[in-house]
């Protein structure tokens, strides 16, 4: 497998030079306009409000030292269970070259979100869902085509991957939680399908994002969780490329970020974990 892509190096460099400017710039939701609106010779002063302060130095220690990073060799992206395309934002925003080869979701309401706020980098193929995906049948936008290729860069190549399995089954704020969440039609999506999705293709980065309760016990009696049980089925799989990957959990408090923008009651949890590829 490759190393990392060098322009991930400049992503930690932009964070540190954001830093002292954050709370000048989240004071109003105005200041925050879609990328894809502005020119690509816009000063670089109009991306001054990107939230980007607390993890720089952390993104430092893990990113590899490497030369002065190619702008011409563009990141490539892989997204599954794609949803609203966050991942496209972001990486508009930090100005990094990048490529959205393939995206999947079922809802074609998504996919109209995406080409509209996001026309200069909506994916290449969007398909139904994983399965279709890992399968290479055709995307939704070549419907006539007999295949559609979702990474034809090859196994192991994709730079970045993002996917946001359904958290339903797993969500502690749904009311029937306990002894059911084997039990819901969505649980296979990610115990299952999602894992196939990794082992096809791959990718040299992969952040997979997931509710609270994925680390939650399936019910009181239980001795393990769902993310546990995911751990143990992703070390049962041959990653012939990398040979697997290592571990990141991080448990972010959307609460946090709302104090930052704006005031609002209520408390949201998220839960997020990272998993890089063996170099």
């Amino acid at each position: 497998m490759d190393s990392f892509h060098p322009s991930f190096d400049l992503l930690s460099h932009a964070f540190e030079e954001e830093e002292n400017v954050l709370s000048q710039q989240t004071s109003s939701a105005e200041l925050i306009r879609t990328p894809s609106e502005s020119s690509e010779d816009t000063d670089q002063a109009d991306h001054k409000w990107l939230p980007m302060p607390f993890w720089a130095k952390l993104l430092r220690q893990h990113l590899p030292q490497s030369r002065e990073p190619d702008h011409s060799k563009p990141i490539t992206i892989i997204s599954g269970c794609t949803g609203a395309a966050a991942e496209i934002g972001v990486f508009e925003a930090l100005r990094l070259p990048f490529l959205v080869m393939s995206a999947s979701d079922p809802n074609e309401k998504c996919l109209s979100f995406v080409t509209e706020n996001y026309p200069k980098h909506t994916p290449t193929h969007w398909f139904r869902d994983l399965d279709a995906q890992r399968l290479r049948k055709a995307c939704l936008r070549h419907s006539s085509a007999c295949t559609c290729d979702p990474c034809p860069i090859g196994k192991g190549m994709a730079d970045f991957a993002l996917t946001g399995s359904p958290c339903h089954p797993f969500s502690r704020l749904r009311s029937n939680r306990s002894g059911t969440v084997e039990q819901h039609h969505e649980y296979e999506t990610t115990m299952s399908s999602l894992l196939d999705w990794v082992e096809t293709f791959e990718p040299k980065a992969w952040v997979m994002e997931q509710v609270q309760g994925f680390d939650m016990k399936y019910d009181k009696d239980a001795s393990d969780t769902p993310m546990r049980r995911f751990l143990q089925r992703i070390a049962e799989r041959q990653f012939s490329i990398g040979g697997g990957y290592w571990l990141l959990k991080f448990e972010l408090d959307m609460a946090s970020w709302i104090a930052i923008t704006r005031p609002r009651n209520g408390k949201w949890r998220v839960h997020w974990s990272l998993l890089t590829g063996l170099q």
